[in-house]
């Protein structure tokens, strides 16, 4: 049986205040995980710690549920919400001076059955077990 659809509005908003609004349209069946990485350039500087902490207190503030790891962060969501995260980050990190941007994306949009990021790391570690 299909997944009922419904519509509804994605706010998210960036430090500046900005907003963005996402009208989507969904199946209520499915998450989608995406993996972020902000990589931004600016002259006499390598560091971008700043930019990521910008980053991480936008992804804390979505209320989709994250996992920060070393190389990014993780998180789960309905592509459109996760879409408007990648964006408010990016606007942030423009405010932020930033002259040049890199960001890594990437999505895992699974629709034929539900999946997390647990359900993902349980499949393996289940198959790892069985051998």
């Amino acid at each position: 049986m299909p997944a009922a659809k419904h519509s509804e509005d994605c706010f998210i908003s960036a430090n500046s205040g900005v907003w963005l609004s996402l009208r989507r349209s969904v199946e209520s069946s499915s998450m989608a995980i995406m993996d972020i990485q902000v990589s931004p350039r600016r002259e006499g500087s390598v560091s971008v710690s700043d930019a990521v902490v910008a980053a991480q207190r936008l992804i804390a503030a979505s209320g989709l549920k994250y996992v920060l790891h070393p190389m990014g962060t993780c998180v789960e969501g309905e592509p459109e919400q996760l879409y408007a995260l990648a964006a408010s980050i990016h606007r942030a990190l423009i405010e932020m001076g930033y002259p040049r941007i890199g960001m890594l994306l990437k999505l895992d949009d699974r629709r034929d059955k539900p999946q997390s990021m647990q359900s993902k790391i349980q499949v393996v570690e289940q198959k790892m077990r069985a051998d």
